[in-house]
């Protein structure tokens, strides 16, 4: 008797961890979901959210991953709670079905990581958390599994729970449609003056443009090739503008951070390259998200984009070069625009006011109007 009722006793204690589980999941894959619906790149300290959420094995077909996480969260919540209020013998059907689904969810969310490391070349924080919690989930369901069918004890798993886990789940939802609210709000972009832009060029002569030149909207990157968000940041806006040809196009300016070393010898390099119309080359290289620590690593990007480094290097070593003048020049742009950050972005549109956005709300400031508009219509 001892044996089952402790049998039952684990019962309890495992499928209250299922719930805690299931809650944390509802929380992670609701704020991922957030993210898709909203557009908007949730905080990932220093990860690689953007590029993994947005890649197209983030999609089952055409819905995002999150929203497929964010419904099995939901069911193994129900599933767990709906268990509370039976006895371990009665709870043994549900205890299967929780271990399929948490299973599938494992397996799913195993591949999903593999493609993240190996395939997409990112890692997800959030994805990794969502990962995690759901192998735990697997682990208790498998636990569970094993102690429900050992017990033959006639009190429900827990009950006095049910009160808590409405709660719990209101709660969560609620923080959600705060945090969503939030979001929203400082994703709107701010309209810059025309005082503070009357004495800036924001699309120079000789600037690094990717996309068509006539293209109707423009997006200004000021960024720093060695800043580790811009890297992560960069692809995915050249990859916005593969997406919309002929539709919008992007300027990249320098605004190199006293924080990096090697900023200004990088930002240079890459306007060497820009003379020998390798400049997205050059800066392609640096896509890792790791700042640049030796010269060694600049010599290989300059290498890598077919550069003469004996002919680099006399020239930069003139202080007048026209390379180190156009690094200068975007550096005294952002200062005049009173940029204080990495990356920012400047939305230009025929007719409409400039603006200017954060890195994490660009992509949700292109689906408002005009800039959606813009992006579909053809001149």
């Amino acid at each position: 008797m001892a044996i089952l009722h402790n049998s039952s006793v684990k019962a309890v204690q495992l499928n209250r961890i299922s719930l805690v589980l299931s809650l944390i999941g509802l929380y992670i894959a609701g704020t991922m979901s957030l993210e898709k619906w909203l557009g908007i790149q949730p905080p990932c300290g220093g990860g690689d959210c953007g590029k993994v959420t947005s890649h197209p094995l983030a999609f089952w077909g055409p819905m995002p991953v999150a929203f497929v996480g964010l419904v099995g969260y939901l069911i193994l919540t129900a599933i767990s709670a709906i268990r509370a209020d039976q006895t371990p013998a009665e709870s043994r059907p549900l205890v299967k079905l929780g271990l399929l689904f948490s299973g599938i969810g494992f397996l799913a969310s195993a591949w999903f990581q593999y493609a993240s490391f190996m395939i997409i070349k990112g890692k997800c924080y959030w994805c990794i958390a969502s990962a995690l919690t759901m192998t735990a989930l697997f682990v208790v369901h498998f636990m569970l599994n094993k102690e429900v069918s050992a017990s033959t004890e006639e009190t429900p798993l827990g009950r006095r729970d049910l009160p808590k886990v409405g709660i719990a789940t209101l709660v969560i939802f609620l923080a959600l449609a705060v945090q969503g609210s939030m979001w929203k709000k400082n994703s709107a972009g701010v309209e810059m003056s025309a005082d503070l832009l009357q004495n800036v060029e924001l699309v120079p002569a000789r600037a690094n443009i990717y996309g068509e030149a006539s293209a109707p909207l423009t997006i200004v990157e000021f960024a720093d090739l060695c800043c580790p968000t811009c890297q992560r940041m960069s692809p995915v806006v050249k990859e916005f503008v593969d997406k919309h040809p002929g539709r919008v196009r992007l300027v990249y300016r320098h605004f190199p951070l006293p924080m990096h070393a090697l900023a200004n010898t990088t930002a240079a390099m890459a306007e060497y390259a820009a003379d020998k119309n390798r400049f997205w080359q050059f800066a392609g290289y640096f896509h890792k998200g790791e700042e640049p620590k030796e010269m060694s690593e600049l010599k290989a990007a300059a290498s890598a984009a077919g550069l003469d480094l004996d002919d680099m290097v006399k020239r930069l070593n003139n202080t007048k070069d026209p390379a180190h003048a156009r690094v200068f020049r975007d550096f005294d742009a952002a200062n005049k625009l009173g940029l204080n950050s990495t990356p920012s972005f400047i939305i230009v549109a025929p007719g409409q006011p400039t603006k200017l956005v954060k890195s994490d709300a660009l992509f949700a400031e292109m689906e408002n109007e005009p800039y959606k508009s813009l992006l579909k219509n053809k001149s």
